[in-house]
């Protein structure tokens, strides 16, 4: 026989119960017993198959249910989510660049040294800004792409063919749809001269007394205008210093926010700074004109100062 107890109680606790059928008794609710009542109230235990069922209000539907997220609450999740991405991506672009940066000083590092070694198993002669790569982006547009420009450089030997290093990482330009294998060049004087006939061409390590070693610049990124492997420095207004006269013959590269990597004939390199937007400016040209006058610019009285000086009479 099956019993249906009805009851209203604490759960943890013995408690009345109502059965049906009509059997009037104590229900114990730890030990899940029905007791009859008797004459003497203390109730014989009997053996019903019962169900209990709460008298105690179910919870609502409602909250039986997860609570989901409000459009507005949602609009201010994407909002907040947004507001740290504007204020992250800034970062995050500056730490690409200063990455980027490293990346390209050794390289222009790993170039000098390269080109060192050569000057050291030459009796001091340096390979000349003329002849240390092959290519001409200007003449032949495919050698922009030709990796074999590189490797056949006479520094391939002391780079382990290391073409890799010819290319700063910041430079994104591309020829029929491949990157541009080479982004730097190396200073016009260096061995080599033919547009400025009273400055000098350095030879020989004994030649860099002025402005010297630490001073005298080597390899360099250069513009998107980059066409053969040497960077012509014009001297206009150097010494004597006339700011009015100076212009940018090649111009160089700002591949790292306003700046650009110089390597030197100690072997160190560092990012220079351009101060002067016009600097930017002049190599964003396309066609890049054989000289751009820029009166005044502090950029390029410093690239001049690091580039030669006056084989005689010279005053800076």
């Amino acid at each position: 026989m099956s019993l249906v107890v009805f009851y209203k109680c604490r759960r943890d606790s013995a408690c009345n119960a109502e059965a049906s059928p009509n059997v009037g008794g104590r229900f114990d609710a730890q030990n899940g017993i029905l007791f009859a009542q008797n004459g003497t109230g203390t109730g014989t235990p009997l053996s019903y198959n019962f169900q209990i069922h709460s008298m105690e209000r179910p919870l609502p539907i409602k909250s039986r249910i997860r609570r989901a997220f409000t459009l507005i609450e949602l609009l201010v999740v994407i909002a907040i989510i947004a507001i740290l991405a504007a204020m992250l991506l800034p970062a995050l672009s500056k730490a690409k660049l200063k990455a980027q940066s490293i990346s390209c000083l050794n390289n222009t590092k790993q170039l000098t040294l390269a080109w060192l070694m050569y000057e050291n198993d030459n009796n001091d002669i340096m390979l000349s800004s003329g002849t240390w790569v092959a290519g001409d982006f200007g003449y032949y547009p495919t050698d922009q792409t030709n990796i074999s420009k590189l490797t056949s450089s006479p520094l391939s030997a002391n780079l382990g063919a290391n073409y890799a290093v010819y290319k700063c990482p910041g430079d994104i330009s591309t020829y029929m749809g491949s990157p541009r294998v080479r982004s730097v060049s190396m200073n016009g004087f260096i061995g080599y001269n033919f547009w400025e006939s009273t400055y000098i061409a350095f030879k020989k390590s004994s030649d860099l007394t002025r402005p010297g070693p630490v001073n005298t610049f080597v390899i360099l990124d250069e513009s998107r205008g980059i066409n053969d492997g040497f960077f012509a420095t014009h001297m206009k207004g150097y010494d004597p210093r006339i700011p009015a006269l100076n212009d940018l013959g090649d111009v160089p590269a700002t591949y790292h926010g306003t700046s650009g990597s110089f390597s030197f004939a100690d072997g160190h390199s560092e990012v220079h700074k351009w101060r002067d937007g016009r600097t930017a400016a002049a190599g964003a040209q396309d066609p890049l004109p054989l000289s751009t006058p820029s009166p005044s610019n502090q950029d390029v009285d410093w690239l001049m100062s690091k580039a030669s000086y006056k084989t005689s009479g010279g005053t800076r």
